[in-house]
C-alpha cells in the first residue's frame, strides 16, 4: 500500500496540473475575453463577429412613438434593392385612403432641385416613395429637403437595404456598367473580372469612394455629402459618424434577404393589417436564369479590392442587418411566424387571383412578368400590379393637381388618355377598398 503512494501522488499532481490549465483556458478565452459591446466598437471591428448583442443607438422598445407617426411614410427607395413590389404596396396603400404623395410634377421620380406638386388649399403631403434625383443626373436622400413636407416628429421614416455582393451585380449588369466604365476610362477587356480590376486600381485607396457604382447604396442614402462635409476625418470615423446619423433619422431600415420578416416589421410598427403588406413580385428576372455570384464573376483579388473600396456599404449593411434582427426580436416569435404563413398564404392567393402563371413575358430590361388572368382583369387591385410604377406616378400627379390639363403633359412621355384611364383605375380601386371595409 505505501509503495503505490508515490504513484497516487504523481497521478494527482498530473490531474491537478490538467485541471489548471483547463481553467485557464476558460478564463482566457470565455471569460476575459473583450467582446465589443458598444455599436462604435462593433462598427470598427474588422475581426470575426461578435456574438455578444451590440448597443444600438436606435431605442429599440420605442415603439409607442414610432406608431403615432403611422400617417405619414417616408420611404426612400434605394437603387437594385427589390423595393418594386414595396413601392405598389404604398401607392396601393395611399389611393385606398385617398392620401396625397409627394412627387415632382409628372415625373416618375423625386427630383430634390425642383418645387413639388402643389396641392388644393388646406391639403398635406402624406407619403413619398420614390428615388431622389436631380435634373440630369443621379441624386442622394437630403433631409433638409424631405422634412418641411413630411415632418419627422409625424412621419415613420424607413428604407431598406440588401446584400452589398448581390446588389453590386444587380446594379452593375442592369446599369450596364461595364460598356460605361471601358467608355470613360478607356479600359481594354472583355471580362467583368478584367474591367472592374482596371477601373478599382484608380481608386484611391486612402479616402472612400461613393457614387453610383461604389458604396451605391451610401450613396442613395446620403454618404458623398458627409464626405464633403466631413473632410479631414479618417475613414472609419466618416463611415461610424455616417452610420450614427442613419440610426437617428431612420425608424426602419429593411432588409430585402429578408423581406417578408421586414413587411411583418413593418405592419406592426404601421400597426397595419397582414392584408396591407401581401403583395406580388415586380421586375423580377427569369427563374430559368441561374443567379450571378460575385465568386463566379470576379478572381479573389479583384473581390478583395472590391470589398475594400465597397465597405461602406458592407458596414452599413451588417450594423444595420443587426439592427433589424434586434428590431425583430422585440416581437413575439409565435406571432411573428404565424404572421409570416398568413402573408405567404395571402400572396399565394393573390397570385392565383391575379395572375396568369402559364404565360410568361420577358422585357426590354431583362425582367419577366405574367399577365393578368380573367379574374384579375376584373380587380383594380389586381391591375395596378402589374402596371408600370412611371405611369401610376405621373397619373397620380394629374389626381392630385388641383389644376390638371393635356398641356401639362407636354414632354413627359404620358399620353392624356392614358392618364385618364389611371384615374378610373385609381377611383375603382378606392371603391374596392371601401366596400370591402364597409365604409361604403
Amino acid at each position: 500500500m505505501l509503495k503505490r503512494l508515490p504513484l497516487f501522488c504523481l497521478l494527482c499532481v498530473v490531474s491537478l496540473t490538467v485541471m489548471v490549465r483547463v481553467l485557464y483556458v476558460l478564463q482566457r478565452d470565455y471569460i476575459s475575453y473583450p467582446a465589443p459591446q458598444t455599436a462604435d466598437q462593433v462598427i470598427l471591428t474588422t475581426g470575426p463577429r461578435p456574438t455578444v448583442e451590440p448597443e444600438f443607438y436606435f431605442e429599440l422598445n420605442n415603439l409607442t412613438n414610432i406608431r403615432e407617426k403611422k400617417d405619414k411614410l417616408m420611404f426612400l427607395k434605394t437603387h437594385k434593392c427589390g423595393t418594386s413590389s414595396l413601392v405598389t404596396i404604398l401607392y396601393l396603400f395611399g389611393i385606398r385612403r385617398n392620401l396625397n404623395f409627394l412627387l415632382t410634377p409628372y415625373e416618375h421620380q423625386f427630383f430634390n432641385d425642383q418645387s413639388p406638386q402643389e396641392l388644393a388649399p388646406g391639403q398635406e403631403y402624406d407619403i413619398l416613395c420614390q428615388h431622389h434625383r436631380s435634373t440630369g443626373a443621379w441624386d442622394y436622400y437630403r433631409p433638409w429637403i424631405i422634412h418641411p413636407y413630411l415632418p419627422k416628429e409625424k412621419t415613420f421614416y424607413f428604407t431598406i437595404l440588401r446584400d452589398p455582393a448581390q446588389q453590386f451585380l444587380s446594379n452593375y449588369f442592369f446599369y450596364d456598367h461595364q460598356m460605361k466604365l471601358k467608355k470613360k476610362y478607356k479600359i481594354q477587356g472583355k471580362t467583368v473580372d478584367a474591367v472592374l480590376k482596371q477601373y478599382l486600381a484608380k481608386l484611391p485607396k486612402s479616402s472612400l469612394t461613393c457614387n453610383n457604382l461604389i458604396n451605391p447604396m451610401s450613396y442613395d442614402l446620403g454618404f458623398s455629402h458627409f464626405l464633403q462635409k466631413k473632410k479631414g476625418l479618417s475613414p472609419d470615423v466618416q463611415i461610424l459618424n455616417f452610420i450614427k446619423y442613419l440610426d437617428k433619422e431612420f425608424d426602419l431600415i429593411m432588409i430585402t434577404n429578408e423581406f417578408d420578416k421586414s413587411l411583418v416589421l413593418l405592419k406592426h410598427y404601421l400597426d397595419w393589417k397582414i392584408d396591407d403588406v401581401v403583395y406580388l413580385k415586380k421586375m423580377t428576372r427569369s427563374l430559368r436564369e441561374t443567379p450571378q455570384t460575385v465568386q463566379s464573376v470576379l478572381s479573389d483579388e479583384t473581390q478583395e479590392q472590391l470589398r475594400f473600396h465597397n465597405r461602406v456599404d458592407i458596414k452599413v449593411f451588417q450594423y444595420f442587418q443587426q439592427r433589424f434582427r434586434a428590431q425583430l426580436a422585440t416581437l413575439d416569435k409565435r406571432q411573428v411566424e404565424a404572421e409570416l404563413e398568413t402573408l405567404q398564404a395571402g400572396q399565394s392567393d393573390l397570385v392565383s387571383q391575379c395572375l396568369n402563371m402559364s404565360n410568361v413575358i420577358k422585357t426590354k430590361l431583362g425582367t419577366v412578368f405574367h399577365p393578368l388572368s380573367e379574374t384579375g382583369k376584373t380587380s383594380n387591385a389586381c391591375r395596378l400590379w402589374t402596371l408600370s410604377d412611371v405611369y401610376i406616378s405621373k397619373s397620380l400627379a394629374a389626381k392630385q393637381d388641383p389644376n390638371f390639363s393635356a398641356e401639362k403633359l407636354e414632354n413627359k412621355h404620358v399620353k392624356y388618355g392614358t392618364v385618364v384611364n389611371f384615374l378610373k383605375l385609381f377611383e375603382g380601386i378606392r371603391a374596392e377598398y371601401m366596400r370591402s371595409s364597409g365604409t361604403l
